[in-house]
This record gives C-alpha cells, sequence and structure tokens, in this order.
C-alpha cells in the first residue's frame, strides 16, 4: 500500500466518482483499509478519519474525509429526460400507429399489457395477463401488425429484462416460424 498510490486512487475515486454507487464502494474499502495499522496511517495522510471504536473491535471501520463537501460535491448534469419522452420518439410510434394500425381492441390490450410488461412496478402481472390472454385469443398472436409494434417497443426499451423478452417473442413463435409474409421479409434482411 505504501509503495503505490493505491490508498490516494481510492480516495479519488470516493471524492470524485461521477457514479456514487462507485464512490460508496470506495468508502467501504478505505473502512476494510482501516482494519491494519498501515492502512490507518496512509488513510491519514490524506485527509480522512476513521472510527477508532471499531478499528479495536477488528469490525469494518466508517471512515470519511476531515472536509465532508470533498465527499458530497457532485456534478450536476443536464436532465434530458427520459426515453418515453423524447418528442421524436413520440412521434415515431405515433407515425407508426397510423400508418400500422392493429386490428381491433384486442391487439390494442395486448399491446398495452406488452407495455406493462417493461413496467418493472407492473410486470409480474402483465406477464400473468399476457398468457391467459394467448390462451383465449391465440389467434390475435399471429397479427403481423401487432407484432411490428411489439418489435418496435423491444427496440425502445432496451432495459427489458432477458426473460421477458424471451417471453414476448416466444408469444408470436406461430407467427415467427409459420408467416410466409414474415419468413420472406426476414429472409431478405
Amino acid at each position: 500500500m505504501q509503495e503505490t498510490s493505491l490508498v490516494k486512487d481510492i480516495i479519488d475515486m470516493a471524492e470524485n466518482a461521477q457514479i456514487l454507487s462507485l464512490r460508496g464502494t470506495c468508502i467501504y474499502i478505505i473502512g476494510m483499509m482501516c482494519r491494519t495499522e498501515v492502512g490507518r496511517k496512509e488513510v491519514q495522510k490524506h485527509n480522512w478519519l476513521f472510527s477508532k471504536s471499531q478499528v479495536a473491535s477488528r469490525s469494518v471501520s466508517v471512515c470519511l474525509p476531515r472536509d465532508p463537501r470533498n465527499l458530497f460535491k457532485v456534478e450536476t448534469g443536464r436532465y434530458e429526460g427520459s426515453i418515453t419522452c423524447q418528442k421524436k420518439l413520440l412521434l415515431n410510434i405515433r407515425d407508426i400507429k397510423q400508418k400500422l394500425p392493429l386490428n381491433n381492441k384486442v391487439e390494442e390490450d395486448i399491446l398495452n399489457m406488452i407495455g406493462n410488461l417493461i413496467n418493472g412496478v407492473t410486470w409480474q402481472q402483465a406477464y400473468s395477463d399476457l398468457q391467459k390472454e394467448q390462451e383465449k385469443n391465440p389467434k390475435a398472436f399471429l397479427s403481423p401488425q401487432l407484432f411490428e409494434h411489439v418489435t418496435l417497443y423491444l427496440s425502445i426499451y432496451s432495459r427489458l429484462q432477458p426473460k421477458n423478452r424471451k417471453f414476448i417473442l416466444n408469444l408470436f413463435d406461430q407467427l415467427i416460424f409459420q408467416n410466409k409474409l414474415l419468413k420472406d421479409r426476414f429472409v431478405h434482411l
């Protein structure tokens, strides 16, 4: 530790990293270093404090800089909004809905359920609802228009859990593998 700049580098990250969880990890690492006498001396050289009571108990020490402003300064960034609120994206979705309208209310409901599957709060209920809908209306999942809308959702929401993405595509497996129109379309891509 004394021969390298390891402690200084970790303290720099704890005070300046743009990713706040990285700062927290560095603070935890500094506390672990303070379990040794060498670590405590190195941390003190960089103007940080450690809890002496925790050192005596041999647990991970709580460490903070003498000047807490060093730890809590965060550069503010410009919020550009959620991907779902971007004007260009909303216009593209509107255009697709106009150029390629869904066939009926059932397809609209399925698309809304898939939208709910994308939501981290409503995904479990949507998962169950989509399974029931597939049993009740299997022909709705043979609609190329609905599938086009679903693929648009999948391309927009890249943070969708892989298991949910797979589930969605499996809903349309009969369409993908048995529909000649789609086979020809994907062969040319």
